[in-house]
């Protein structure tokens, strides 16, 4: 049984090699307990200093010390021959998959490798920014066609006029294959719908040029794209196959909000925890960082704190323009079936107006400091000295608090990390947009309820 803390969809040692390597229940027991702290420091530690290579590799040293003998040398061949499965890369695949098909240009293979980079980043780009937009613009239906009117633009670099030709001539018998493979597909994966070859090359060029994101370079929900197909379907089905399909798209929706509504069940984990963590904030830490932050008003010139009050009255905007965004994008794209994620959503805005998070800011309002006077900015960072003890109490609770609302770990968290200068930048401004008494703080924080 893996460990109680992590994660169910993290694959970790024991449970990758506790068979290969025949490990002993107190072996796996040792081992899990070393992935939990490992996983708990990478999430939680406030280090500026913290180097994830290193720890990766403090961590598998100890693993290491675990195993037998005959267990490390198994470890050892394991891990070789992965690495020789491994070899052939993805991108090498690409590469070489390129070069079967574009092997009749005759380019050299500098040059070529700088054309199948060239291929690779316009193919991305055109992928990305395929739009409503830009289907009007250029008067094009086919993303294809796009891709290649921008690769057009660079292929002189490379190629020259019977070169081009080829090009294209490789491009149009591609997709000529794709077109009769996928209309096969189709035909094949919806037996109820009885298609003919026409239904299911027309379904083929819908998908294939389906719009991702909108006019505005947001994606389109997946109510919106069943709204989009099934508009489409109806114009290429007759009665009786579009009756059948509307079924088949009622089981795929029906699916799709039991997710949501599942999700919607787990968010209760994460409010409760929010709810702890607001009432740790009022009760303890937020009383002793507003001792400290009564020091530093007494050290802010007055000819900085009308410029004080316009920077936390875009600090409220900012906030406010990021709930906003949150509920429109959550009532987008789960319509009324995620309510706790728009509850969660403003307890975690609530607790980033009561301890304020200059990540909130833009980099040009953080530029603030730049005109705070040398002796204030002394007093903010000793800041972090004074308050060593509040911060280091908060930290174990954050730590206590996730756990005991059944927060669990996983080597697919991404943490950013900040160096020492950084922190210490992002101190002062939160310091500073924070208000001298606690009641000041929880009014404004309860403007977001």
């Amino acid at each position: 049984m893996p460990h109680p803390k992590i994660h169910s969809n993290t694959i970790t040692f024991t449970e990758e090699f506790a068979i290969e390597l025949n490990l002993t229940r107190v072996q796996i027991t040792s081992i899990d307990e070393l992935t939990y702290e490992f996983f708990k420091t990478y999430q939680f530690s406030t280090n500026p200093n913290y180097n994830e290579e290193n720890e990766r590799e403090k961590y598998e040293k100890s693993t290491h010390k675990i195993l037998n003998a005959n267990q490390k040398v198994r470890l050892k061949e394991i891990k070789e021959q992965s690495k020789e499965h491994n070899e052939s890369s993805y991108d090498d695949l690409r590469f070489q998959n390129l070069k079967n098909k574009y092997g009749s240009l005759g380019l050299s293979e500098s040059k070529f490798k700088a054309f199948s980079q060239t291929i690779n980043d316009v193919f991305s780009t055109s992928y990305k920014k395929w739009n409503p937009t830009i289907a009007n613009e250029y008067n094009i239906n086919s993303k294809h066609d796009y891709y290649l009117m921008l690769l057009k633009e660079k292929l002189s670099e490379f190629l020259g006029k019977q070169q081009l030709e080829e090009f294209l001539n490789i491009e149009a018998s591609e997709q000529k294959w794709l077109i009769e493979f996928h209309t096969k597909r189709i035909k094949e994966a919806n037996p109820l719908l009885g298609l003919n070859k026409t239904q299911a090359e027309k379904i083929f060029e819908f998908e294939e040029n389906e719009f991702s994101i909108d006019c505005n370079g947001e994606y389109y929900s997946e109510f919106e794209k069943w709204e989009q197909r099934e508009s489409f379907m109806h114009s290429v089905l007759d009665s009786e196959q579009f009756q059948e399909f509307q079924k088949q798209l009622q089981e795929v929706k029906n699916h799709h909000v039991l997710f949501i509504q599942e999700s919607n069940k787990s968010k209760i984990r994460e409010i409760e925890e929010c709810k702890s963590l607001w009432e740790y904030l009022i009760k303890t830490y937020l009383p002793e960082i507003c001792t400290y932050r009564r020091v530093v008003e007494e050290n802010i010139p007055k000819n900085l704190k009308s410029s004080l009050i316009l920077l936390r009255a875009n600090y409220h905007d900012n906030l406010e323009d990021s709930l906003k965004e949150s509920i429109q994008v959550n009532k987008r794209h789960n319509l009324h079936y995620y309510p706790n994620e728009i509850v969660y959503s403003r307890l975690s805005t609530k607790i980033r107006a009561l301890i304020p998070s200059p990540y909130s800011l833009s980099d040009k309002q953080i530029d603030f400091l730049n005109i705070v006077p040398a002796k204030l900015k002394k007093v903010l960072t000793k800041s972090k000295s004074a308050l060593k003890s509040a911060d280091g109490k908060l930290h174990e609770f954050m730590i206590t608090n996730y756990e005991t609302h059944g927060g669990t770990y996983s080597g697919s968290t991404y943490v950013v990390r900040q160096n020492r200068k950084e922190e210490m930048n992002m101190r002062c401004i939160s310091m500073l947009l924070l208000l001298p008494s606690p009641e000041e703080n929880i009014k404004f924080s309860n403007k977001f309820n």
